[in-house]
C-alpha cells in the first residue's frame, strides 16, 4: 500500500515541494537582508553576517565535516597559573638555587598572589576558582600600571597605583593611623556586591579587616538583588537615584541615591564587627530627626533640620558585641544617602557603590558639591572604575557613538582624578556579552573590544591603571561558553554568582601581583639586586656624549660618517627592527646606504631598492646554533663571522649582492667591501664588479686569523650608486664567504645589522674571536647595539653571573677591535611560553632575570639601556601586541609582526635621538 501510494501521488506532492523551495529562499534572502541592515543585533537573524560575511555563509551552507577541515586549531590561551620552574615551590625560597647568583627575586606570579592568603577559606576558594578558570580557559591579565606623575623629560616618576600601595605598605608596617579605603563605582554587575565581595574578601584578608564600610539604606532597585550591602529597610522609604529620567539635581552625591523616610520608617544593619557608625544624611529647614541604635538601643540622634541645604554626617561608637546598627526617622521627613560601619582600628574598607543602568555619562549627574564633599570625606586611596556595558547596549540602539563614549570616559575620569587627586585610579575594561539571534543563536555583543580599547586609552591617557577585564574572560565570545556552564544569566549580559566569582577572582590577583611587582623583589641571600624595577625610556644616556659629538660634527660637516652596529637574535636578523632604525636615523642625520649584509639565499626581507641577494650552484648556509658539528668540510675548526652566518660555495658556485638600485643620489660614489675566509685549500675565488673581473688587494701584513685561516675584508670604491658584487668559486675547494657591505662616500649614517635566530650572548662569546676582530675593524662602529636576552628569557634558570661572564668577554674583543666605541643595550621583548600542560602561555621562565640581568651589565659596562619589555607594556605585554589591529606580534609570543618591530625600533629611535639631540 505504501509503494502504491508513492507512485499514484508523485505529481500530486511535485508541486508543493517547487513552493516550498521557493518559499525557503525568499526566507533566506530576506533573512540574508535583515542581518545586513543598520538593524539592533538581536533583529538580524545572522549578525556575524556584516562582519564576517564568507565565514558566516560557509557555517550556513556546508556541513560540519567540510567546515572543520578550515578551521585553524585554537591558539592556546594564557593560563591560570603560571607555575614556578620544575622542582621549585614558589613559596619556598630555601629550594631557590641562590648559592651563585645570590641575589633577589620576585614573588609576582598569580601563584604567589593565593599563597598570600595564608590559608584559610580565602585560599581555598582561590584554589577553586583557579580549577574552574583553567577549565574555561580565562587568562591571568596583568594590570597595565599607568603613569600618574611624569617630570619634565615626560619620564614617568609614579604609577597610577602607588598611592594605593604606599597606604597598604604603610597598613603592614603599623604606620597606618586610619582605615584604607578603596571606593569601586559600577552599574548592575556589582550593584549586588557580586565580583567586588571577593575582592574586598581577599584585600582584608591579606592587609586587616576595617569593616563593611559603605552600604545603602535599601537597594536601589527595590527587589532587585541581593541586601548584602544594604539595610533591611520598611517599604515606606522613597528611593531617587541618578539613573532615572528625572532624578532630582542638586542633591543626590556618592551613592547616586538619596533616600527620603518619616517617621516610622527604619533601616537595619548587619554590624559585623564594626565598632563605629557614620551616618550621611542632608540638611535643610525644616528637616527631620532620625534615632540611632544598636541593638535595639539608642546610641545617637541626628536632627537635620538646618537652614543651610548641604550633605553632611554623624559619626558614634557602637558598643562592644553590636550585632545590629539601626536608623529611624521619628518625626518630619529625614534624608538619607546611607551608613558607613568601620572598625576602630586600621584595616581595609572596600567601598562598592553599584547602579544598574549606570554609564560614564550618568555618573556624571550627581551634586558636584554633594559628591566632592563625600568622596573627600570618604578618602579613597584607590578608586576603581567598572563600566562599558551599558554604553555597548546604547551603542547596539544606535544611541550613541565610538567618539561619544571616548569623550565620555574622558569627562569622568578627568572629574574624579581632579576631585581626588591623590588617590589611585584602576579602570577595568567592559565584560564580554551576547545577544540572541531571530534563530535563537548566541553571538557575542558588538562594540565590547572596540569599547574596552577605548577605556584603556582614556584611563592611560588621565594617568589611571587599567585591567582588561574582556580578556581576562576569555576574548569575545565566551559568554556562549559561560552560559553553557551556568556561569551567566540568560539575558546574556550579568554572570550568575559564581561567574562573578571567578571575575573577583582574577581581578585579585591582578591587583596583589601588580602590589608585588611593585614591592619590589625580596632578598633570598646577599648581594645585588638583579631583579629590579623596569620602567621605560634610555637610561644612562650620558654614556652616548661621545657619539652626540660625532653626530653634532656630521650635521656640520665636520664628519661624513658616523657608524652603527647591532648585534643580536632573530629580532635583529628579521631585518624589520634594523630597516626602521637606519631609515629613522638616516632621516635625521643622512643615510650612506645600505651597509653589511651577510651572505645567504634570496630574501624578501630586503628592500629591493637596497640589496638584493642570491646564491647560484652548490653551497650551504651555515650558522653557529643550527649546525653542531664544529669542523668545515676540510676537518678545521669553524670560523664564524660577526653574527655566526658563513656560506661556504663549493666548485662552480657564485654568491651576489646588488645594492641602491633605487638610490636617487646619482653622483655618490660608493664603496664595495668584501669579508670573506682566506685558507690554503680554499677554492680560488673570481670576483666581479658589475660584471667585469676584478683583483683581489694583496695582503697587507697578517690578517687576523686562527691558525693556518685569515679573515680577509677587502674594499673597492667604484663611480655611482649601484653595483652588483659577485663572488665564484672556481674551484677546486670550497670557498667560506661571511658578507659583503655598501657604503655611499657621502655625509650621513651607516647601520649594520648582525643578527643571528635563536642565538644568545653565550652563543655570540663562541664566535671566532679573530674574525669578530677583523670584521669590527672594517665595520668601524661609533656606537655598537646589543638586541639580546628574550632567548635567555627563555632558559629554566638564567645564570646570570655566567651572563656578566659572557659579555665580560665580548666586550674586551669589541673595545679591542674598536677602541672608545660607545654601546647601547636593548632590553629583551616579553616572551610568553605555553604552559608544560598544555593549558596555555606563561611568562617565559627568566623573564625578569634576564630583563634585569642586561641592565645590570649595561651599567658596569658603561653603556645606555632601553627597555623593549617597558616600552611594550610589560609583563603579558606581547599577548596584547597580538591582538591588536594590525597584529603587532607572531602567535607564538616570541617575534613580533613587521608593524612591530617597526613600532618598537621607531620608539627606541625617538628616544636615541632625543638624547643625543638634547641641549644640542
Amino acid at each position: 500500500m505504501e509503494g502504491a501510494q508513492s507512485s499514484g501521488s508523485n505529481a500530486a506532492v511535485k508541486n508543493p515541494v517547487s513552493v516550498t523551495g521557493k518559499t525557503l529562499l525568499w526566507v533566506a534572502a530576506l533573512a540574508v537582508l535583515l542581518s545586513l541592515a543598520p538593524l539592533p543585533e538581536a533583529l538580524r537573524p545572522f549578525p556575524a553576517l556584516a562582519s564576517e560575511p564568507g565565514k558566516t555563509v560557509a557555517s550556513l551552507t556546508l556541513p560540519p565535516r567540510v567546515l572543520k577541515a578550515f578551521e585553524s586549531p585554537r591558539r592556546p590561551e594564557p593560563p591560570m597559573l603560571a607555575g614556578a620552574p620544575a622542582g621549585v615551590e614558589a613559596a619556598d625560597p630555601d629550594a631557590l638555587d641562590v648559592e651563585d647568583t645570590g641575589t633577589w627575586v620576585t614573588r609576582d606570579r598569580p601563584a604567589d598572589a593565593i599563597a598570600g592568603l595564608a590559608g584559610g577559606p580565602q585560599e581555598a576558594s582561590a584554589r577553586d576558582l583557579e580549577a574552574l578558570g583553567a577549565e574555561l580557559g580565562v587568562r591571568h591579565m596583568p594590570i597595565e600600571p599607568g603613569c600618574r606623575k611624569r617630570d619634565a623629560e615626560g619620564t614617568c616618576t609614579e604609577e597610577a597605583l602607588a598611592p594605593f600601595f604606599e597606604a597598604l605598605r604603610a597598613l603592614g608596617d603599623g604606620e597606618a593611623e586610619a582605615p584604607v579605603r578603596a571606593l569601586h563605582l559600577g552599574d548592575s554587575l556589582i550593584a549586588s556586591d557580586h565580583i567586588t565581595d571577593i575582592i574586598r574578601e581577599r584585600l582584608q584578608a591579606r592587609h586587616g579587616d576595617g569593616g563593611p564600610g559603605w552600604l545603602f539604606v535599601d537597594r536601589p532597585t527595590r527587589g532587585a538583588g541581593r541586601k548584602v550591602r544594604t539595610g533591611e529597610a520598611t517599604d515606606g522609604w522613597k528611593i531617587e537615584k541618578i539613573t532615572e529620567a528625572t532624578w532630582p539635581k542638586g542633591v543626590i552625591g556618592l551613592s547616586g541615591v538619596i533616600y527620603t523616610g518619616a517617621r516610622g520608617q527604619t533601616s537595619a544593619f548587619q554590624a559585623r564587627g564594626a565598632q563605629a557608625a557614620e551616618v550621611w544624611f542632608r540638611t535643610r529647614s525644616g528637616g527631620g530627626a532620625l534615632e540611632l541604635r544598636a541593638d535595639g538601643q539608642q546610641v545617637g540622634r541626628i536632627i537635620s533640620d538646618f537652614p543651610d541645604d548641604a550633605p553632611a554626617q554623624a559619626r558614634v561608637e557602637l558598643p562592644a558585641g553590636t550585632k545590629t546598627f539601626s536608623i529611624a526617622a521619628t518625626d518630619r521627613e529625614v534624608q538619607v544617602y546611607g551608613v558607613s560601619l568601620e572598625h576602630t582600628k586600621p584595616g581595609l574598607v572596600y567601598d562598592s557603590i553599584g547602579l544598574p543602568g549606570s554609564t560614564a555619562t550618568v555618573l556624571m549627574r550627581p551634586d558636584a558639591a554633594t559628591f566632592k564633599h563625600q568622596l573627600r570625606q570618604r578618602d579613597p586611596s584607590l578608586i576603581v572604575l567598572m563600566l562599558g556595558g551599558n554604553e555597548a547596549f546604547e551603542l547596539s540602539r544606535k544611541r550613541t557613538d565610538f567618539d561619544t563614549i571616548r569623550k565620555d570616559f574622558r569627562t569622568l575620569i578627568t572629574h574624579l582624578r581632579g576631585l581626588e587627586p591623590d588617590a589611585a585610579c584602576l579602570v577595568s575594561g567592559t565584560l564580554d556579552a551576547g545577544v540572541r539571534t531571530m534563530s535563537r543563536d548566541v553571538v557575542p555583543r558588538a562594540g565590547s573590544r572596540e569599547i574596552s580599547d577605548i577605556i584603556r586609552e582614556v584611563a592611560l591617557a588621565e594617568g589611571c591603571a587599567y585591567w582588561d577585564a574582556l580578556d581576562a574572560m576569555g576574548g569575545v565570545g565566551v559568554t556562549k561558553t559561560w552560559l553553557e556552564r551556568k556561569l551567566m544569566h540568560e539575558d546574556l549580559v550579568h554572570p550568575r554568582a559564581r561567574g562573578a566569582d571567578l571575575i573577583g577572582h582574577l581581578f585579585d590577583i591582578a591587583l596583589q601581583r601588580a602590589y608585588l611587582r611593585w614591592q619590589g623583589p625580596q632578598r633570598v641571600e646577599s648581594g645585588e639586586p638583579l631583579v629590579m624595577e623596569d620602567p621605560r625610556g634610555l637610561e644612562g644616556a650620558e654614556h652616548l656624549a661621545g657619539l652626540k659629538s660625532k653626530l653634532d660634527a656630521l650635521k656640520s660637516g665636520a664628519r661624513s660618517r658616523v657608524a652603527f652596529a647591532q648585534l643580536g637574535a632573530s629580532h635583529t636578523a628579521a631585518h624589520f627592527f634594523t630597516d626602521a632604525m637606519r631609515a629613522r636615523l638616516a632621516a635625521e642625520y643622512g643615510g650612506r646606504g645600505r651597509g653589511y649584509v651577510a651572505a645567504g639565499r634570496p630574501t624578501k626581507r630586503f628592500p629591493a631598492d637596497e640589496v638584493v641577494r642570491d646564491l647560484k650552484g652548490k653551497w650551504a648556509v651555515l650558522d653557529a646554533i643550527q649546525d653542531q658539528d664544529p669542523t668545515d668540510l676540510t676537518g678545521r675548526s669553524r670560523i664564524w663571522g660577526a653574527n655566526g652566518v658563513r656560506t661556504v660555495l663549493e666548485a662552480n658556485a657564485v654568491t651576489s649582492w646588488s645594492f641602491c638600485a633605487g638610490c636617487t643620489d646619482r653622483e655618490a660614489r660608493a664603496r664595495l667591501t668584501l669579508h670573506f675566509l682566506e685558507t690554503p685549500d680554499m677554492g680560488e675565488p673570481e670576483i666581479l664588479l658589475d660584471g667585469k673581473a676584478i683583483s683581489l688587494p694583496p695582503l697587507a701584513g697578517d690578517a687576523p686569523g686562527t691558525g693556518d685561516a685569515r679573515t680577509r675584508v677587502v674594499s673597492w670604491e667604484q663611480e655611482g650608486p649601484a653595483h652588483t658584487l659577485e663572488v665564484r668559486n672556481r674551484g677546486p675547494g670550497p670557498l667560506t664567504v661571511f658578507g659583503a657591505s655598501s657604503e655611499l662616500l657621502r655625509p650621513g649614517i651607516v647601520y649594520d645589522s648582525l643578527g643571528l635566530p635563536t642565538a644568545t650572548v653565550f652563543d655570540l662569546e663562541k664566535f671566532d674571536r679573530h674574525a669578530f676582530h677583523a670584521q669590527f675593524q672594517a665595520l668601524a662602529p661609533d656606537l655598537v647595539l646589543f638586541f639580546y636576552g628574550t632567548n635567555e628569557a627563555a632558559l629554566p634558570e638564567l645564570d646570570v653571573e655566567a651572563l656578566r661572564r659572557s659579555y665580560d668577554e665580548v666586550f674586551k674583543r669589541l673595545r679591542a677591535a674598536s677602541p672608545g666605541v660607545a654601546c647601547a643595550f636593548i632590553g629583551p621583548t616579553d616572551r610568553m611560553e605555553e604552559a608544560p600542560d598544555g593549558s596555555g602561555w606563561v611568562t617565559a621562565p627568566s623573564m625578569d632575570a634576564s630583563v634585569a640581568g642586561v641592565r645590570q651589565v649595561a651599567r658596569e659596562q658603561g653603556c645606555a639601556f632601553w627597555s623593549a619589555r617597558a616600552e611594550m607594556g610589560g609583563e603579558g605585554s606581547i599577548e596584547k601586541w597580538l591582538h591588536t589591529t594590525p597584529r603587532l606580534a607572531h602567535p607564538d609570543h616570541v617575534h613580533l609582526s613587521q608593524a612591530g618591530y617597526e613600532k618598537l625600533a621607531n620608539a627606541f629611535a625617538d628616544a636615541l635621538v632625543d638624547a643625543l639631540n638634547e641641549g644640542g
